[in-house]
């Protein structure tokens, strides 16, 4: 919100005469609070996460496309995952024991678990409403690529079919002009394809983790301490 727009805003302002008008006043000033904390978080974030994210791509760009599929769906395996965590109700603190799982604490994304796997939790997240429609696609795109390229027995390449459809089905998914802000940082890339690959994995990253700092858990819709006598 724009200083002018403040200043317009409290100019024309009235002090609430019902309790209707003040309850509304409040939750437009809690939402205005939460909306410049995201925003200063968002850009934090950005300042922070994507120079990391992007060395980290750049890196798999010039060690060959099957480590560039493989590691770059794994790195939104785990995106999509803080995502989920950030919106469930967390577990419990424990006591820290020695010979505790540093990998994996909560139960549900254990690998034989009930989010343990990477099309459950598109799949968790979709239904959610954490991504829309077309998010949940090109995840599922990436997903079966890197099913492709981390069970093959021979060389594969994005260029070949079906992968190259797959890679250009993705690019439709997303924005074009995000995508084309990365397409120069991955001109290390062994093909256009990968270099296309790469480009949406950032985006899709980013759109992630912007996403996972925003949400936080719901309320408990139904406490145990619910009085029903009085429905």
């Amino acid at each position: 919100m724009s200083a002018q727009s403040v200043k317009i805003h409290w100019e024309t302002f009235k002090p609430p005469k019902t309790r209707e008008q003040f309850i509304a006043l409040a939750q437009l000033a809690l939402y205005e609070a939460k909306r410049f904390n995201w925003e200063a978080k968002g850009a934090e974030l950005h300042a922070k996460f994507t120079p990391e994210a992007q060395e980290f791509l750049e890196s798999l760009a010039t060690e060959g496309e099957r480590s560039a599929v493989v590691l770059g769906a794994e790195r939104l395996n785990v995106a999509v995952a803080d995502l989920l965590k950030s919106f469930l109700i967390p577990l419990p603190e424990k006591p820290k024991k020695e010979d505790d799982d540093e990998e994996e604490k909560d139960p549900l994304f254990k690998p034989d678990a009930s989010l343990g796997t990477f099309s459950r939790r598109i799949a968790m997240a979709y239904r959610l409403g954490l991504i829309d429609d077309r998010f949940k696609q090109a995840l599922s795109i990436i997903r079966k690529l890197r099913n492709d390229f981390a069970h093959a027995t021979k060389v594969k390449r994005l260029a070949q079919k079906p992968h190259c459809a797959r890679v250009e089905t993705l690019t439709t998914l997303l924005p074009k002009q995000r995508l084309e802000r990365f397409y120069s940082e991955f001109d290390k890339a062994p093909s256009k394809e990968a270099k296309q690959y790469l480009s949406c994995v950032m985006n899709l990253l980013i759109s992630l983790k912007h996403a996972e700092h925003w949400t936080e858990p719901p309320e408990i819709c139904i406490p145990a301490s619910s009085d029903h006598s009085r429905l």
